[in-house]
């Protein structure tokens, strides 16, 4: 996660900084969290698909509750 979190913020190429948060979708759990806003608020609307993908899969496989997310689903909501 620590990773793919790097290369998101380090990575000049916009394919390797939009495919390391789609792997972190995958592999996410709550310690992703307080990423989810960079992603949502990223000026590619890529990483932002993948940031809300990110925050749906840790909502549906439960790793997180919907009421410790609730800023970032109504920020989603706006900008979807």
């Amino acid at each position: 996660m620590g990773r793919c979190y790097e290369i998101f913020r380090q990575a000049e190429s916009l394919d390797a900084r939009r495919s390391a948060v789609e792997l972190l979708r995958v592999v996410a759990d709550h310690r992703a969290v307080p990423w989810i806003a960079e992603f949502l608020e990223d000026s590619d609307t890529g990483v932002q698909a993948w940031g809300a993908g990110v925050l749906d899969q840790i909502l549906w496989s439960e790793l997180v509750q919907p009421e410790d997310v609730e800023d970032l689903l109504h920020r989603d909501e706006q900008s979807g």
